[in-house]
């Protein structure tokens, strides 16, 4: 019962934790262009600009031969199963941070794709072949790509723990209660202080227990009494397109002004 309200109320990332409407549509079909798709979004590579050609072809391509494949009773089952998923997870899920929720819309699409290329007539066996291929060549090097870089290149958050972990010792760890949590789970044995990530008017004042201090997010501005210590910063990034959730953070090492 406290896991379903902590997902509905306050960490989900559902409409009512994180009522941003624009955001919130921006991000859904965002997921399922780059994210799911592997269409081009800004700082991707030239392959996924490569593959957006052929997406904007192919679900062009849908909207002409819609009629004939709505035409299914099986395919109008699903297409009504697909919306309702879509106001599912607009409303009650972290779009914003976490693709994989689109995943039913993006096995949806694909197949539905395809379809579309053998219902066009003025495709020849020559040029579905040569279209679907180059899609598949392409998706494949894009998924390769990303799969390694998810082996071998650590997480941003993995980095900020092992970071704080040579760094801990006597160590006052300020951040928002779902970062503390993970560091806590990992054993840091540290202070820790919780910025309230839904009303930054909150402000905290750090005071002489808290000489030095690691600060985890861009939250120097809640700290009242910011000035009276020296700052040091270091960020950690990985990937977006691997992982969205938390892609980079800067770490702020506060230490009082003596």
């Amino acid at each position: 019962m406290n896991q379903s309200q902590g997902h509905f109320y306050d960490f989900g990332g559902t409409i009512i934790s994180n009522n941003n409407f624009f955001e919130r549509i921006s991000n859904f079909f965002m997921s399922i262009w780059a994210d799911g798709m592997g269409g081009y979004a800004k700082g991707r590579s030239v392959l996924s600009l490569l593959i957006s050609i052929l997406l904007s072809f192919l679900l062009i391509n849908i909207i002409n031969v819609w009629p004939k494949i709505y035409k299914n009773n099986l395919f109008k089952v699903l297409f009504i199963s697909i919306m309702i998923y879509s106001l599912w997870i607009f409303f009650f899920q972290n779009i914003i941070y976490k693709s994989r929720h689109v995943l039913p819309l993006v096995l949806f699409l694909i197949p539905v794709m395809i379809l579309s290329v053998f219902q066009f007539k003025q495709f020849n066996k020559s040029l579905r072949t040569i279209l679907l291929s180059l899609f598949l060549i392409i998706q494949s090097i894009l998924t390769i790509i990303l799969t390694i870089q998810h082996k071998e290149e650590p997480s941003a958050i993995f980095q900020v723990k092992e970071f704080v972990t040579e760094n801990s010792n006597n160590k006052t760890i300020v951040s928002i209660p779902l970062i503390n949590f993970y560091l806590k789970s990992h054993g840091i044995n540290s202070t820790f202080i919780d910025i309230d990530d839904k009303n930054f008017q909150n402000k905290i004042e750090l005071n002489n227990n808290h000489e030095n201090i690691i600060l985890i997010g861009e939250f120097l501005n809640i700290i009242d009494n910011k000035n009276e210590y020296l700052k040091s910063d270091t960020s950690f990034y990985h990937n977006p397109f691997v992982n969205k959730m938390w892609s980079e953070i800067t770490v702020y090492s506060l230490s009082e002004k003596k």
